[in-house]
């Protein structure tokens, strides 16, 4: 390379190829001496060389071997044709020739290639970090036995994450999660068994003072048959957290059935809810949606396609089910204790 020559007028890593197009100022072309004094052999092969030095590297260059040119032309003629063909190029010192109108056009697309793939790179990015966030949010939600829902968004795991890890009770339950172990932990969860603080996947903590609750202590506190937990047999007054419209309806199905709604029968529903682990406002709307004067967990788990039983769960929280009965946040975990093996409903 000789330093008596201009420098390259396009970068060495200008890479074009893979454009399909190369701009053409046609008002710069029909006035230009090319035009007006070429053959139409000449050129057609002073375009071509445009073109072909559009795919070469660095980009909007030629080698300056004459055989390389004449076969990049195209011409059957070069010798013929060559000067006007060659008119505008010019060597520089890496051996190379550059056209200095084919050569700014070149660094324009250059220029242009490399933002749009610094997008292309930060967009990458972006969706591995995406990537990442939702596979340590769906390990957070195996770690406490819940199934993270199939292709699911971001907005959904963080819901389920305020809802089953940080313990945000108030979250609306989701329809789309498991309590069931993955299927990654389905052999482990088998080996662990039951009575071993465990089930179904889903820790079971203890009382603050490390025991469980007595075998014939009902919800309240007090056993089945004491006076102490019996209510009044007048009608049931709405929960706080029952909104007035499902109230409503669910005493106009009532009234249909002829089976007035009373605390007790409202407390038997309120258990088989915590044991579908569902709130007490959806047991409700679902009787309204089936028609059942009560609510058996069975026949939700029925009703939508579970084959797991009443304990097998849907990622629901227990706590709303207990709000009825005066029970708190504490109490609430041992809710289903009360409910009889044979899932019946009280009157």
């Amino acid at each position: 390379m000789s330093t008596d020559l201009p420098p390259p007028m396009t970068p060495p890593d200008c890479n074009l190829r893979g454009l399909p197009w190369m701009p053409l100022e046609t008002g710069r072309l029909l006035d230009s001496d090319l035009f007006l004094l070429s053959t139409g052999d000449e050129f057609k092969a002073a375009v071509a060389l445009w073109c072909k030095s559009w795919n070469q590297i660095p980009g909007g260059s030629l080698p300056s071997d004459e055989r390389l040119l004449e076969a990049l032309s195209g011409s059957r003629s070069w010798k013929k044709v060559r000067d006007m063909a060659m008119r505008g190029w010019v060597k520089c010192s890496d051996g190379r020739l550059y056209h200095p109108v084919i050569a700014d056009l070149a660094v324009q697309a250059w220029d242009g290639r490399q933002v749009h793939m610094e997008g292309v790179d930060a967009k990458k990015s972006r969706q591995q970090r995406w990537r990442e966030q939702l596979k340590e949010l769906s390990a957070r939600l195996r770690d406490v036995g819940v199934t993270p829902p199939a292709n699911p968004t971001k907005a959904e795991l963080e819901h389920l994450i305020a809802l089953h890890v940080d313990g945000h009770v108030d979250a609306q339950p989701s329809t789309k999660a498991s309590r069931s172990p993955s299927t990654r932990d389905a052999t482990e969860m088998a080996n662990k068994g039951e009575g071993q603080g465990e089930r179904q996947g889903e820790l079971i903590p203890p009382v603050p003072d490390g025991t469980a609750p007595p075998p014939g202590v009902s919800s309240h506190g007090a056993s089945p048959g004491g006076g102490a937990g019996k209510r009044s047999s007048a009608e049931a007054a709405r929960p706080d957290d029952v909104p007035e419209k499902v109230w409503q309806d669910y005493l106009a199905l009532r009234k249909k059935h002829r089976a007035p709604l009373t605390d007790t029968a409202l407390d038997g529903i309120a258990r088989e809810a915590a044991t579908a682990r569902i709130t007490l406002t959806r047991a409700l709307e679902v009787c309204c949606e089936a028609g059942w004067r009560g609510f058996n967990a069975g026949w939700y788990a029925k009703r939508i396609g579970d084959d797991r039983g009443p304990s097998g769960g849907h990622g629901q929280p227990r706590s709303n089910a207990g709000r009825h009965s005066g029970f708190t946040h504490e109490h609430s975990d041992y809710y289903d204790q009360g409910v009889p093996d044979d899932g019946s409903i009280p009157a």
